[in-house]
């Protein structure tokens, strides 16, 4: 859903400790590491601008608490354990929750995510384990998508307060079974810094929203690359994703349905002046047995000043896909955001934003 405009005032406090297990281990040993960390973040919303659930003729304003405006309320484990040969076992499990009580802005009333406020249910916003080394990393469990991954990174509200892109991306607006935030049955590998190039390949077994029996003939799985690269301040990419045999595309046939294919490419850019730092995005898809495509760009600008920085950007997203022979005329939405946030310690912020 694409809201029309919403203004936010929040306090956020983020906290992070260390544990560690006792061990006989000599003190030149590595020793394994847990790490307990999250944040809460809570702030007065106001919508203006929304279509009644009452009467969709008629358009509403609602202000009210929300939890995770400038970044996800949620809690999680992560560590680390060294072994053999220089490898190292990593793990993490993450969980949302409403640090408003409720959710002011929308999770939909009996969804899996209800009781969270933030993605699905208990320890479900990631939970994967791997191993780490030389070679880079593979994780193997629910993890974000390399989509969703650098969406944030190249927009100039971290994908979070009023202004994120997911409000009109296409990661934040288009099939919800799709799963193009978070890749659930996924095995993923990143490389290390290979001179200025990171790669990230992420397959899942099963990347739809939902539990697939053993006996299911036909698995929606996912295909996802990242490659990006790093010279000096600029910093640009390129991601694909590819799912397949998924059946929320559905595609007419001569014999009946049968699973489509969904497909979406992203180019994306950073540039760090200093005083000043651009970002910008390009999205677009298309689908089997859907003519047309859809489109989003966003342009971005993050103005570090003293303790804080300001934020703004602007974004289009643009769709014509209709399910084949039909075809539709394009229809467009805009978003237009700034903010500013300011640290008040290493660990809390306030800020406002407005889009």
């Amino acid at each position: 859903m694409l809201k029309n405009a919403f203004i936010a005032c929040a306090l956020a406090s983020i906290f992070a400790c260390s544990a560690w297990s006792a061990s006989p281990d000599a003190p030149d040993v590595p020793q394994p590491s847990v790490e307990l960390y999250g944040a809460i973040d809570v702030g007065v919303t106001r919508y203006t601008g929304v279509q009644s659930s009452d009467d969709p003729t008629v358009a509403v304003t609602n202000t009210g608490l929300s939890s995770g405006i400038g970044g996800a309320t949620a809690f999680g484990l992560r560590g680390t354990e060294p072994l053999a040969g220089g490898l190292s076992a990593i793990f993490a499990a993450e969980t949302g929750f409403c640090g408003a009580g409720t959710n002011q802005s929308g999770i939909v009333s009996g969804s899996a995510g209800e009781p969270y406020c933030s993605s699905d249910g208990f320890m479900q916003r990631k939970a994967w384990v791997g191993l780490r080394g030389g070679f880079g990393s593979i994780k193997l469990g629910k993890q974000p998508t390399a989509i969703a991954l650098r969406q944030g990174d190249v927009d100039a509200f971290g994908d979070g307060y009023t202004g994120a892109m997911s409000n009109i991306s296409l990661v934040g607006n288009n099939k919800t079974e799709l799963a193009l935030a978070r890749l659930n049955q996924a095995v993923s590998f990143e490389t290390p810094n290979l001179g200025g190039l990171k790669v990230l390949a992420q397959y899942s077994f099963n990347s739809g929203t939902g539990p697939a029996s053993v006996a299911t003939g036909s698995r929606p799985d996912a295909i996802i690359l990242d490659l990006n690269y790093t010279a000096g301040p600029l910093w640009f990419g390129v991601a694909h994703a590819h799912y397949d045999a998924y059946p929320a595309m559905q595609v007419p046939a001569p014999t009946g349905n049968h699973p489509g294919v969904y497909r979406l490419n992203m180019l994306y850019a950073t540039y760090d002046f200093g005083s000043l730092k651009l970002d910008a995005m390009l999205q677009h898809n298309t689908a089997d047995g859907y003519s047309g495509d859809q489109n989003v760009w966003s342009f971005g600008a993050l103005i570090p000043y003293g303790s804080g920085a300001f934020m703004a950007s602007v974004a289009r997203h643009t769709n014509a896909m209709a399910l084949e022979p039909t075809s539709i005329g394009k229809s467009s939405a805009m978003q237009y955001a700034v903010g500013y946030r300011h640290a008040l310690s290493k660990r809390t912020s306030i800020y406002t934003s407005f889009a």
